[in-house]
């Protein structure tokens, strides 16, 4: 399977998306609109980016740009900071000199204040904390934008990041009112004012995978907001999601996340009591 388009963990326009602590969810090979900083407070942890594998060790600090292909591969014990940001337009025709940023880097201190910045007020909460967030993010954005950007002026780089954002927009708008039934692909190519088959072709082309595999992850991903509370069984979860029972549900989860819905929901109960702990010992 390839990468999916991701649908949780997601930042808003008004506020980054911040994940502090201890962290070994097993996620497949995945891309997002947002620039995603994963940083190492302890330990290592290995991280995918398009073909590429790197180790991350303490200190090290990865920055993955938007629609880029990426994955962690969850160790025993690691801290990790993970925050992501939705950027600038400017940021549909840059790319980066590298990914990884280590210490001996002259970009490395200068990122990781406005990280750990963005990570004390977080936590803190104090009065005007989501304007102070804001503007380290902002200055992230900006120095990466000054000072490491590499432009993209072709015309057809351009042209092929609107077609691929146009249609994935379009495609989950439609996906994110119609995901509780059966979801044909004649009515998804309707939505998006495609012919069923070009529709196809060119979803298959932008994000690697058909256009039945995107709406199963879909359907999952949206199924991760119910197993984090005990308020639904695995038939509501089922029927909710749009699956047409409980065996398909688990069957298209076990193929997303190599496990059980019940026991990623017993994973993530435990994983959040285990960062409520840690909280209080962050920055």
């Amino acid at each position: 399977m390839g990468a999916i388009y991701e649908l949780i963990h997601r930042a808003s326009l008004e506020y980054p998306y911040i994940e502090v602590g201890f962290h070994c969810d097993n996620y497949m090979l995945h891309f997002h609109n947002e620039i995603e900083l994963i940083y190492i407070k302890e330990g290592s942890i290995p991280v995918q980016i398009n073909q590429d594998i790197h180790v991350l060790v303490e200190d090290d600090i990865c920055i993955v740009m938007p629609n880029q292909a990426h994955t962690i591969y969850p160790k025993e014990y690691n801290n990790v900071y993970i925050i992501k940001i939705l950027p600038f337009q400017e940021f549909d025709v840059v790319t980066l000199p590298k990914s990884i940023f280590n210490k001996d880097d002259y970009c490395h201190s200068e990122i990781l204040n406005y990280l750990f910045s963005i990570v004390k007020e977080d936590n803190e909460k104090k009065i005007g904390y989501e304007m102070a967030v804001q503007n380290s993010c902002n200055g992230i954005l900006l120095y990466l934008l000054r000072n490491l950007s590499q432009e993209y002026s072709t015309l057809t780089k351009v042209t092929k990041n609107k077609c691929i954002n146009d249609l994935i927009n379009n495609v989950d708008k439609y996906l994110k009112s119609n995901y509780s039934k059966k979801i044909t692909l004649e009515e998804v190519s309707n939505a998006c004012n495609y012919n069923k088959y070009y529709f196809c072709k060119l979803f298959k082309k932008v994000t690697s995978i058909n256009f039945s595999e995107y709406c199963n992850s879909f359907k999952i991903n949206k199924s991760i907001e119910y197993l984090k509370t005990k308020n639904y069984t695995m038939e509501e979860i089922s029927y909710k999601c749009g699956f047409a029972s409980v065996r398909s549900f688990s069957r298209v989860f076990r193929s997303c996340y190599n496990t059980s819905p019940g026991n990623y929901r017993k994973f993530m109960q435990q994983s959040t009591n285990f960062n409520e702990k840690q909280k209080e010992t962050v920055v």
